[in-house]
């Protein structure tokens, strides 16, 4: 530009001008093209990040999805036995040496065996979703429900009195009364019912998650091996033990 300023101002030399123009529109179009070429590369770039961006956020939905089937069960959506055990640890963890009163419970189908057996497989798979259904419905944001395994099932909360669970239990029993699950058979009523256990304690004495479920099936295995359809609720320590179900294993101890 400066050459060709000069060139004009002395207007001396048609052909050095010509030359020096063609210079200028020369060097224009490089510059034209590092512009488009440096264009090309940043988009290329943005599209690779973007790119990049979908695979870690698809990557990051898939582990999610297998974490939460790992910790579910496939047939009531529930959480399963891992689950609960992790979230049982935590809770009675944060609250421990307070004065909260933790409660566990124990549910079982009565006579599931006999329902199988008379309707088929298939109709107790139903019914055990439906008591799914129903127990998650009755616990809400209040206690944590999960299925323990088979026809089974287990809840855990704070913040409640003995006569609050009792009073829990028995609308429990009215909802699993009311699906009307035929189970015509049974030598209970003849429809589906439950025993449930329950053991409420103060955390501010040492006890742990494998105490509390050995506690609340106690309970509930008292109710099977009685009235049945029935609940009972403990806060006090069973010295005794007597004889236990086979519900609580060594599976889960903490």
């Amino acid at each position: 530009e400066i050459k060709m300023a000069i060139l004009l101002e002395e207007d001396d030399d048609q052909e050095a001008i010509y030359q020096a123009g063609e210079e200028l529109i020369k060097l224009e179009l490089q510059g034209k093209k590092k512009k488009n070429n440096s264009f090309h590369k940043l988009s290329m770039m943005r599209s690779e990040m973007h790119r990049v961006e979908q695979r870690e956020f698809e990557i990051k939905m898939m582990n999610e999805h297998l974490l939460s089937e790992t910790m579910h069960d496939s047939m009531t959506g529930l959480p399963n036995r891992t689950f609960f055990a992790e979230y049982a640890h935590q809770l009675l963890e944060s609250i421990k040496d307070s004065d909260e009163m933790c409660v566990v419970g124990l549910m079982d189908v009565d006579c599931f065996k006999l329902m199988n057996d008379t309707y088929g497989h298939v109709v107790g798979d139903e019914s055990i979703i439906l008591i799914g259904k129903t127990l998650k419905e009755c616990c809400g944001s209040n206690l944590f429900c999960s299925r323990y395994g088979g026809d089974e099932f287990v809840v855990i909360g704070t913040g409640f009195t003995k006569t609050q669970i009792e009073e829990w239990a028995k609308e429990l029993k009215r909802k699993i009364q009311l699906l009307d699950i035929k189970n015509s058979l049974s030598p209970v009523e003849p429809y589906i019912t439950l025993s449930q256990g329950y053991f409420i304690y103060p955390m501010k004495k040492p006890m742990n998650l494998w105490r509390y479920l050995t506690a609340a099936d106690n309970q509930m295995y008292k109710v099977k091996k009685t009235t049945k359809n029935g609940y009972l609720v403990s806060d006090q320590i069973d010295v005794t033990q007597g004889e236990q179900n086979d519900t609580v294993t060594g599976e889960i101890v903490y």
